[in-house]
Protein backbone atom coordinates (compact mmCIF):
# COMPACT_ATOMS: atom_id res chain seq x y z
CA UNK A 1 0.00 0.00 0.00
CA UNK A 2 1.17 3.83 -0.92
CA UNK A 3 1.98 5.96 1.60
CA UNK A 4 1.02 8.98 1.36
CA UNK A 5 1.44 12.37 2.87
CA UNK A 6 -0.64 15.20 2.25
CA UNK A 7 1.09 19.00 1.78
CA UNK A 8 -1.77 21.77 1.39
CA UNK A 9 -3.13 21.06 -2.10
CA UNK A 10 -0.29 18.56 -2.69
CA UNK A 11 0.10 14.52 -1.64
CA UNK A 12 2.93 13.19 -1.63
CA UNK A 13 3.36 9.18 -2.41
CA UNK A 14 6.24 7.24 -0.96
CA UNK A 15 8.23 10.43 -1.19
CA UNK A 16 8.65 9.80 -4.83
CA UNK A 17 5.99 11.38 -6.64
CA UNK A 18 4.01 14.42 -5.65
CA UNK A 19 0.43 15.16 -7.15
CA UNK A 20 -1.27 18.64 -7.16
CA UNK A 21 -4.34 20.31 -8.10
CA UNK A 22 -3.37 23.44 -10.08
CA UNK A 23 -4.02 25.09 -13.21
CA UNK A 24 -1.77 23.71 -16.27
CA UNK A 25 1.71 26.11 -15.74
CA UNK A 26 3.30 24.21 -18.32
CA UNK A 27 3.62 27.07 -20.84
CA UNK A 28 5.25 28.95 -18.05
CA UNK A 29 7.94 26.39 -17.29
CA UNK A 30 8.53 26.30 -21.23
CA UNK A 31 8.79 30.06 -21.04
CA UNK A 32 10.99 30.37 -18.17
CA UNK A 33 13.23 27.43 -19.80
CA UNK A 34 13.97 29.60 -23.10
CA UNK A 35 14.91 32.62 -20.47
CA UNK A 36 17.69 30.33 -19.18
CA UNK A 37 15.57 30.01 -15.59
CA UNK A 38 15.52 26.38 -14.34
CA UNK A 39 15.17 27.01 -10.63
CA UNK A 40 11.86 25.21 -10.76
CA UNK A 41 10.62 21.08 -10.70
CA UNK A 42 9.81 19.95 -14.48
CA UNK A 43 6.15 18.17 -14.37
CA UNK A 44 6.22 14.48 -15.16
CA UNK A 45 2.76 14.56 -16.40
CA UNK A 46 -0.09 17.51 -16.41
CA UNK A 47 -3.40 16.16 -16.76
CA UNK A 48 -7.29 17.77 -16.26
CA UNK A 49 -5.79 20.08 -14.19
CA UNK A 50 -3.21 17.32 -12.31
CA UNK A 51 0.18 17.82 -12.56
CA UNK A 52 2.78 15.30 -11.43
CA UNK A 53 6.18 15.97 -9.94
CA UNK A 54 9.09 14.27 -8.78
CA UNK A 55 9.31 14.16 -5.21
CA UNK A 56 12.27 16.31 -3.85
CA UNK A 57 13.65 15.75 -0.19
CA UNK A 58 14.10 19.11 1.34
CA UNK A 59 17.51 19.76 2.74
CA UNK A 60 16.78 21.96 6.08
CA UNK A 61 18.80 25.00 6.35
CA UNK A 62 18.28 28.20 8.88
CA UNK A 63 15.43 31.12 7.83
CA UNK A 64 18.41 33.28 6.91
CA UNK A 65 20.07 31.08 4.86
CA UNK A 66 17.14 30.42 3.04
CA UNK A 67 15.88 34.38 2.80
CA UNK A 68 18.95 34.74 1.02
CA UNK A 69 18.48 31.80 -1.46
CA UNK A 70 15.20 32.57 -2.48
CA UNK A 71 16.33 36.63 -3.25
CA UNK A 72 19.04 35.41 -5.33
CA UNK A 73 17.35 33.11 -7.24
CA UNK A 74 14.36 35.84 -7.82
CA UNK A 75 16.96 38.49 -8.69
CA UNK A 76 18.09 35.83 -11.85
CA UNK A 77 14.24 35.15 -12.28
CA UNK A 78 13.69 38.96 -12.55
CA UNK A 79 16.93 39.46 -14.75
CA UNK A 80 16.38 36.70 -17.21
CA UNK A 81 12.84 37.75 -17.79
CA UNK A 82 12.58 41.45 -17.49
CA UNK A 83 11.32 43.83 -20.37
CA UNK A 84 10.78 47.50 -20.53
CA UNK A 85 6.88 47.86 -21.19
CA UNK A 86 4.71 51.73 -22.67
CA UNK A 87 2.74 53.17 -20.17
CA UNK A 88 0.84 56.27 -20.73
CA UNK A 89 0.76 59.81 -18.44
CA UNK A 90 -1.53 58.33 -16.20
CA UNK A 91 0.13 55.05 -14.97
CA UNK A 92 2.78 56.91 -12.36
CA UNK A 93 0.52 59.67 -11.04
CA UNK A 94 -2.52 56.63 -10.39
CA UNK A 95 0.44 54.86 -7.85
CA UNK A 96 0.96 58.58 -6.29
CA UNK A 97 -2.36 59.21 -5.47
CA UNK A 98 -3.78 55.86 -4.67
CA UNK A 99 -0.35 55.93 -2.39
CA UNK A 100 -1.56 58.79 -0.80
CA UNK A 101 -5.27 58.36 -0.91
CA UNK A 102 -4.51 55.14 1.61
CA UNK A 103 -2.37 56.95 3.92
CA UNK A 104 -4.70 59.93 4.30
CA UNK A 105 -7.47 56.84 4.90
CA UNK A 106 -5.18 55.63 7.71
CA UNK A 107 -4.45 58.96 9.03
CA UNK A 108 -7.81 59.51 9.84
CA UNK A 109 -8.96 55.83 10.59
CA UNK A 110 -5.64 56.36 13.45
CA UNK A 111 -6.81 59.68 14.58
CA UNK A 112 -10.08 58.90 15.04
CA UNK A 113 -8.84 55.48 17.53
CA UNK A 114 -7.18 58.15 19.37
CA UNK A 115 -10.05 60.45 19.77
CA UNK A 116 -12.05 57.73 21.00
CA UNK A 117 -9.26 56.07 23.75
CA UNK A 118 -8.89 59.50 25.20
CA UNK A 119 -12.21 58.96 26.55
CA UNK A 120 -11.15 55.90 28.73
CA UNK A 121 -10.10 55.04 31.64
CA UNK A 122 -8.76 52.01 32.34
CA UNK A 123 -7.34 51.02 28.79
CA UNK A 124 -6.88 47.68 27.17
CA UNK A 125 -3.55 46.50 27.09
CA UNK A 126 -4.02 46.57 23.08
CA UNK A 127 -5.25 49.90 22.94
CA UNK A 128 -2.33 51.24 25.34
CA UNK A 129 0.14 49.94 23.13
CA UNK A 130 -1.41 51.75 20.50
CA UNK A 131 -1.28 55.23 22.22
CA UNK A 132 2.22 54.76 23.37
CA UNK A 133 2.94 54.01 19.58
CA UNK A 134 0.67 56.59 17.66
CA UNK A 135 3.60 59.58 17.15
CA UNK A 136 5.33 56.47 15.36
CA UNK A 137 2.71 55.08 13.01
CA UNK A 138 2.22 58.63 12.23
CA UNK A 139 6.04 59.20 11.51
CA UNK A 140 5.81 56.26 9.04
CA UNK A 141 3.18 58.03 7.29
CA UNK A 142 4.89 61.40 7.07
CA UNK A 143 7.42 59.15 5.45
CA UNK A 144 5.83 57.41 3.03
CA UNK A 145 3.83 61.22 1.85
CA UNK A 146 7.65 62.23 1.28
CA UNK A 147 9.05 59.45 -0.45
CA UNK A 148 6.07 58.71 -3.06
CA UNK A 149 6.34 62.77 -3.82
CA UNK A 150 10.09 62.23 -4.12
CA UNK A 151 9.61 58.95 -6.17
CA UNK A 152 7.03 60.91 -8.70
CA UNK A 153 9.78 63.41 -9.74
CA UNK A 154 12.02 60.74 -10.68
CA UNK A 155 9.65 58.97 -13.25
CA UNK A 156 6.78 61.66 -14.10
CA UNK A 157 8.45 61.83 -17.77
CA UNK A 158 8.75 58.06 -17.70
CA UNK A 159 7.68 55.96 -20.70
CA UNK A 160 8.50 53.15 -19.57
CA UNK A 161 8.37 50.65 -16.69
CA UNK A 162 10.56 47.80 -16.33
CA UNK A 163 8.23 44.33 -15.80
CA UNK A 164 9.33 40.48 -15.39
CA UNK A 165 7.87 37.70 -14.54
CA UNK A 166 7.37 37.22 -10.75
CA UNK A 167 7.01 34.00 -9.05
CA UNK A 168 3.94 36.13 -6.75
CA UNK A 169 3.76 34.06 -3.66
CA UNK A 170 6.63 34.12 -2.00
CA UNK A 171 7.30 32.31 1.45
CA UNK A 172 10.44 30.40 2.96
CA UNK A 173 8.66 26.78 2.62
CA UNK A 174 8.76 27.72 -1.08
CA UNK A 175 11.85 26.90 -1.72
CA UNK A 176 13.32 23.33 -2.07
CA UNK A 177 16.40 23.09 -0.71
CA UNK A 178 17.79 19.59 -2.83
CA UNK A 179 19.93 18.36 -5.67
CA UNK A 180 19.10 22.09 -6.93
CA UNK A 181 17.51 25.12 -5.42
CA UNK A 182 13.51 24.85 -6.62
CA UNK A 183 10.93 27.96 -6.06
CA UNK A 184 7.18 25.30 -6.11
CA UNK A 185 4.04 27.04 -5.36
CA UNK A 186 3.91 29.29 -8.97
CA UNK A 187 -0.06 29.09 -9.26
CA UNK A 188 -0.30 33.51 -8.44
CA UNK A 189 2.97 33.88 -10.69
CA UNK A 190 2.20 37.23 -13.29
CA UNK A 191 4.04 40.13 -15.46
CA UNK A 192 4.25 42.85 -12.88
CA UNK A 193 7.33 44.71 -11.39
CA UNK A 194 10.06 42.90 -10.27
CA UNK A 195 9.93 44.64 -6.61
CA UNK A 196 6.72 43.12 -5.61
CA UNK A 197 8.09 39.45 -5.15
CA UNK A 198 10.79 41.02 -2.54
CA UNK A 199 7.61 43.22 -1.04
CA UNK A 200 5.52 39.52 -0.82
CA UNK A 201 8.42 37.47 0.48
CA UNK A 202 9.24 40.44 2.96
CA UNK A 203 5.47 41.00 4.30
CA UNK A 204 4.96 37.58 4.69
CA UNK A 205 8.15 36.39 6.75
CA UNK A 206 9.47 39.65 8.45
CA UNK A 207 8.87 38.59 11.57
CA UNK A 208 10.87 35.03 11.02
CA UNK A 209 14.51 36.50 10.01
CA UNK A 210 16.76 39.00 9.52
CA UNK A 211 16.37 40.34 6.11
CA UNK A 212 19.25 43.19 6.23
CA UNK A 213 21.39 40.21 4.12
CA UNK A 214 18.60 39.14 2.09
CA UNK A 215 17.74 42.80 1.03
CA UNK A 216 20.99 44.10 -0.19
CA UNK A 217 21.78 40.62 -2.03
CA UNK A 218 18.44 41.70 -3.69
CA UNK A 219 19.47 45.22 -4.46
CA UNK A 220 22.74 44.06 -5.74
CA UNK A 221 22.02 41.44 -7.83
CA UNK A 222 18.38 42.72 -9.87
CA UNK A 223 19.13 45.43 -11.66
CA UNK A 224 16.84 47.85 -9.23
CA UNK A 225 16.53 51.39 -10.24
CA UNK A 226 16.46 54.12 -7.69
CA UNK A 227 13.12 55.16 -8.51
CA UNK A 228 12.34 51.31 -8.02
CA UNK A 229 13.97 51.13 -5.16
CA UNK A 230 12.02 54.28 -3.64
CA UNK A 231 8.79 52.79 -4.43
CA UNK A 232 10.03 49.16 -2.75
CA UNK A 233 10.97 50.79 0.83
CA UNK A 234 7.60 53.01 0.58
CA UNK A 235 5.36 49.77 0.14
CA UNK A 236 7.35 47.98 2.80
CA UNK A 237 7.09 51.29 4.89
CA UNK A 238 2.89 50.61 4.84
CA UNK A 239 2.20 49.39 8.13
CA UNK A 240 0.22 46.03 8.82
CA UNK A 241 -3.17 45.66 8.68
CA UNK A 242 -4.81 45.50 12.44
CA UNK A 243 -8.30 44.17 12.78
CA UNK A 244 -9.96 44.16 16.10
CA UNK A 245 -11.38 41.03 17.37
CA UNK A 246 -13.25 40.18 20.85
CA UNK A 247 -9.97 38.28 22.08
CA UNK A 248 -7.71 41.08 23.50
CA UNK A 249 -5.18 38.44 23.99
CA UNK A 250 -5.24 38.24 20.10
CA UNK A 251 -5.76 42.12 19.85
CA UNK A 252 -2.60 42.90 21.88
CA UNK A 253 -0.48 40.26 20.02
CA UNK A 254 -1.56 42.21 16.44
CA UNK A 255 -0.72 45.22 17.71
CA UNK A 256 2.35 44.59 18.79
CA UNK A 257 3.01 42.99 15.49
CA UNK A 258 1.77 46.22 13.75
CA UNK A 259 4.47 48.42 15.99
CA UNK A 260 7.04 45.98 15.89
CA UNK A 261 6.60 45.64 12.14
CA UNK A 262 7.10 49.23 11.82
CA UNK A 263 10.33 49.71 14.21
CA UNK A 264 11.94 46.86 11.98
CA UNK A 265 11.70 47.97 9.18
CA UNK A 266 12.88 51.53 9.50
CA UNK A 267 16.10 49.77 11.18
CA UNK A 268 16.30 47.79 7.92
CA UNK A 269 16.45 50.86 5.43
CA UNK A 270 17.56 53.68 7.43
CA UNK A 271 20.87 53.01 6.13
CA UNK A 272 20.04 53.52 2.44
CA UNK A 273 19.13 56.96 3.38
CA UNK A 274 22.14 57.44 5.42
CA UNK A 275 24.72 56.49 3.01
CA UNK A 276 25.76 59.04 0.78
Amino acid sequence: MSRITLFGKAKIIDDEIVIKEENDLSTLYKYLESRGFYNFIKPINIENNRTTYEYKQDIPTTNEVRANDIVEIVSTLHNKTSFNKSVDSETHKNILEKTKGYTKYLRKEYLNKLIELEYITYLKPSEQLFINNYSKIISSLDFIDKEINEWYKLVEKDTTVRVSQIHGNLRLDHLINSDNLYLISWSKTLIESPIKDFLILYRNEWYQCDFKEPLSIYLSNANITESEKKLLFIYMSLPLDYQETEDELENTMNMTKVIEYLYKTEELIRPYYSIK
